[in-house]
């Protein structure tokens, strides 16, 4: 559990970050390296997946992964998000 100013420095930060992130401008063309979204099965929030179109708008490569669960797939899923990850580190061409 925070302590009191914990929680108000934890919320004045996270104000802070959606501000930020509504702020934020994508630069001209796409980037390079490679991009990968994984979402939960049971994902909570329907606006994840109303942002799958802007990040391959964004990258040169994109891929899309689900896995069991919901928002917090990386507590009750541990094991499929490892599975996921290191399935997706093996699949890059690092000689590229």
């Amino acid at each position: 559990h925070m302590t009191e100013p914990e929680r108000e420095r934890y919320w004045a930060l996270y104000r802070a970050s959606v501000e930020g992130m509504g702020q934020y401008r994508f630069g001209e063309g796409k980037l390079a390296v490679p991009c990968a979204v994984v979402t939960g099965a049971d994902e909570e929030y329907p606006l994840i997946h109303e942002y799958n179109s802007t990040w391959a708008e964004h990258y040169q490569s994109c891929v899309f992964r689900t896995v069991p669960g919901g928002h917090m797939m990386v507590q009750t899923h541990p094991k499929d998000i490892a599975a996921t990850t290191r399935m997706l580190i093996e699949s890059l061409d690092v000689a590229a």
